[in-house]
């Protein structure tokens, strides 16, 4: 069965939260952190700003995660 690039996204960005989890908590706590294409994009004091920013920098990605450093990512945004 073929993966469809979102569901590749969504494993790359996976992979990246568990790879960079202690240093986002380390380096960004209270700060709101964005992760697509497989890397820590965007940081920003604010969750508005942070989405808009990951937005407008990736437009073409399928998936990403934008979350309070010190907490589980919990938006899960895909896009067709």
């Amino acid at each position: 069965m073929m993966r469809t690039t979102c569901e590749l996204e969504e494993k790359l960005n996976a992979k990246a939260y568990e790879m960079l989890k202690s240093e986002i908590l380390e380096k960004y706590q209270g700060r709101y952190v964005a992760i697509a294409k497989g890397r820590l994009l965007v940081v920003s004091p604010d969750f508005d700003q942070a989405l808009a920013k990951i937005k407008e920098i990736a437009p073409d990605v399928k998936h990403y995660l934008v979350f309070k450093a010190g907490e589980e990512p919990g938006l899960l945004a895909f896009r067709e």
